[in-house]
């Protein structure tokens, strides 16, 4: 039977043990999960909503992630893993049927992934036991009140919801923890020594009963510091992560407070959004000129008034420099048009050319008509599709773009053109909104759209964030 199926308790990490602990107690209603990032929040539970739910007591199970656009780079790469195997071992994957957007196993239970892209789409949730809220600092405190009223009536349906702290102004904690009495409840579960949460980490009970509180750091992830149960070592040391949390504690300490630490974000309003632009280095006012040899990149940003292009050219024995910028209104077209009629950009041999830019121009059009922006360039600009870099998926996530741009300001020799004004006013005054993400308001003359379009430049060139910063910068340092 399924039910006295045991797995080694060296697979799990110790958050693991401490949901398990209550994701079947008829008191709990909600067990709310944050901290630091690379903690395996979204893992654990993960884990446990596929072998709990979906093989020991088979309930059906809710997970949502705020963007429909982003569950299948998120989320369901976790569940797809931990099916295929548990951390290696045990393989599960004759026991659920993969489909695009669910789990289904063979005892008829199904793990439902779903986008909850306004409140009102908060329906169906009857006949599920478990509804997980991934990343619920992205949700509106109206998503969490909605979806708190439907979720009643079944025995033991529970909420459970993952985050890292970015501000402390956050509905999360100004509307909900703040307003709760907590008291501790044990950070090593009785018998389980592999359930020991490291001393940042603390486990707490609303007064109610009815709320469970976990607060864990990246310490607690035994596959990124190793871990280590008497004589029995598990998991892995990964010293490229532990320096990278090093290097972030060093270059960007707020960023470590919270994503290191775990602890809540303060966002003051003089927080500068990028705090390594040095205006006199980044901007030296001086004219580089077009290097017709050098690897030209294009990155755009789509909205009908204006529509934006930065022009980027690699320069081996200089660095990466923004060679021109273009704004139109009007569209992709209009701003294709633009392009072509500018002899110094022309003059680049096309197959040095690569094209990046907002994702969105996959799916709609700037320019009106049924074809999407990115064919209108191709159309427009004669390039194939090869040329065409990092413009698939979804955009990163204004957090974690922040960092990777601050980082790539810190380490990468990168110049504007004297002619690129406009993203210089944009470095000059961008600043972060009260979740950290890149305030916007085009009313008060924060459009932003020059930031856009080098922000989706900067995650093409460097794809895989600071490790190909690193390697960007072994590139000019010889």
């Amino acid at each position: 039977m399924l039910q006295t199926v045991q797995f080694p308790r060296r697979l799990f990490n110790p958050l693991y043990f401490h949901i398990q602990k209550y994701i079947n107690d008829p008191t709990v209603r909600r067990i709310m999960v944050f901290g630091s990032s690379s903690a395996a929040k979204t893992y654990s539970i993960a884990q446990n909503l596929i072998i709990d739910g979906g093989l020991v007591n088979k309930y059906n199970t809710l997970a949502f992630r705020k963007e429909s656009s982003n569950i299948k780079d998120t989320i369901k790469n976790d569940f797809d893993e931990i099916i295929g195997r548990i951390l290696g071992q045990h393989p599960l994957d004759t026991l659920f049927r993969k489909m695009d957007m669910e789990f289904r196993t063979s005892f008829g239970n199904v793990i439902r992934l779903r986008g909850l892209d306004t409140s009102g789409k908060i329906k169906g949730v009857k006949g599920f036991r478990k509804v997980y809220l991934d990343e619920l600092d992205q949700f509106t405190f109206d998503d969490w009140k909605e979806l708190n009223r439907r979720l009643r009536g079944d025995i033991n349906q529970q909420i459970i919801a993952s985050w890292n702290p970015v501000s402390e102004n956050h509905w999360i904690k100004v509307s909900f923890i703040d307003k709760v009495g907590w008291t501790d409840e044990p950070t090593e579960i009785e018998g389980n020594p592999y359930s020991k949460l490291d001393d940042m980490s603390y486990v707490r009970r609303s007064d109610d009963g009815r709320t469970i509180l976990i607060k864990t750091v990246f310490q607690d992830n035994k596959w990124v510091v190793g871990g280590q149960v008497g004589d029995v070592t598990y998991g892995r040391r990964d010293e490229q992560v532990i320096a990278d949390f090093k290097e972030m504690e060093l270059i960007y300490p707020y960023d470590y407070y919270v994503y290191g630490l775990g602890e809540w974000g303060v966002i003051r309003p003089d927080t500068p959004y990028l705090s390594n632009y040095v205006d006199d280095i980044h901007y030296p006012n001086q004219s580089f000129g077009i290097d017709n040899e050098a690897v030209t990149w294009f990155s755009f940003d789509f909205n009908h008034t204006p529509t934006t292009c930065g022009v980027y050219q690699i320069r081996p024995k200089i660095g990466v420099i923004r060679v021109k910028e273009f704004e139109v209104n009007g569209g992709t077209r209009n701003l294709c048009q633009t392009i072509k009629g500018d002899p110094e950009i022309m003059a680049i041999d096309k197959l040095l050319w690569n094209i990046t830019g907002d994702s969105s121009g996959n799916s709609y059009t700037s320019s009106g008509g049924d074809v999407n922006d990115y064919k209108i360039i191709m159309e427009e600009l004669e390039v194939t599709d090869n040329q065409f870099i990092n413009t698939g998926g979804v955009n990163a996530r204004h957090v974690y773009s922040r960092r990777v741009n601050d980082e790539f300001l810190f380490k990468i020799p990168f110049y504007m053109d004297a002619s690129c004004v406009s993203l210089r006013k944009d470095f000059q005054k961008a600043k972060p909104d009260d979740h950290g993400k890149l305030f916007k308001d085009r009313g008060k003359g924060y459009a932003m759209d020059q930031m856009d379009n080098h922000r989706y430049f900067v995650h093409a060139l460097c794809p895989k964030g600071t490790e190909s910063i690193n390697e960007l910068k072994r590139f000019f340092l010889g």
